[in-house]
């Protein structure tokens, strides 16, 4: 069994440490969003109508604000067509093709969460034309 005076240094001992370590919300907020994420993969898929389609998908974390796109080019379809853009399988938003290719661009809460494994495709008529992994 421990003296009180063992428990008493003791409990002194984490007293003063958790004063040492304690943040008041003011400090935490003044604090700058140390997370940065700036990941780029890469979009393929098979000839579809006679052409090779590329594409890529980045999702950037900075300061708070989050950014998320998906492109696509050398799409063989006409000006006009819309895509959809998938993320692991649910629609996030769709673009129309101009010269063969176009762009999703979501920011903020319009962003989808994006970790390693999420999947990415561009569709078209439930077709993939591009897709890919981060």
């Amino acid at each position: 069994m421990r003296s009180p005076r063992t428990l008493a240094v003791a409990f002194t001992v984490a007293l003063v440490m958790s004063a040492l370590f304690a943040v008041t919300p003011a400090q935490a907020e003044a604090r700058p969003a140390a997370l940065t994420i700036n990941w780029t993969i890469l979009l393929s898929g098979p000839s579809f109508n006679g052409q090779i389609p590329t594409g890529n998908s980045d999702y950037e974390v900075e300061n708070g604000a989050v950014k998320f796109s998906a492109d696509c080019d050398n799409v063989n379809l006409p000006d006009g067509t819309m895509l959809n853009v998938m993320v692991n399988g649910k629609t996030v938003g769709s673009f129309a093709l101009q010269g063969g290719g176009g762009a999703l661009l979501l920011t903020g809460k319009r962003a989808p969460a994006v970790h390693r494994g999420t999947k990415v495709s561009i569709n078209h008529s439930g077709a993939k034309i591009v897709s890919g992994h981060f």
